[in-house]
């Protein structure tokens, strides 16, 4: 196995692990809110969210020229797909945090 191979699947692990380790489900408290106002927050939270990642995920697409051949390409790919993935979280978290959410304290 070539050092750049094992350096793209080693960072692929990585990455992956890290992935899963960021996006662990977060409990959300709001005082006074019931389960069907709490769901419908959620789902403007998440459509918001997800709406405005594929607007910055389509504006960071990079043009093919057509011409060559990118060996980087799929890497590439792969990679602004996480970050797409990654900021729909934050924006997510960030939506419910201006609604008055705050995330639930561990439960030992």
């Amino acid at each position: 196995m070539t050092a750049m191979i094992r350096s793209a699947l080693l960072l692929t692990i990585a990455v992956t692990l890290g992935a899963c380790a960021e996006y662990a489900p977060t409990r959300w408290d709001k005082p006074g809110i019931d389960q069907d106002q709490w769901a419908i927050n959620r789902a403007n939270c998440h459509s918001r969210a997800q709406r405005l990642a594929e607007d910055e995920y389509m504006a960071n697409a990079p043009m093919s020229s057509g011409a060559g051949v990118n060996t980087g390409a799929a890497f590439e790919s792969q990679m602004r797909r996480y970050d797409a993935r990654r900021n729909k979280h934050k924006l997510f978290k960030t939506c419910l945090i201006q609604l008055g959410y705050k995330p639930a304290k561990a439960q030992p």
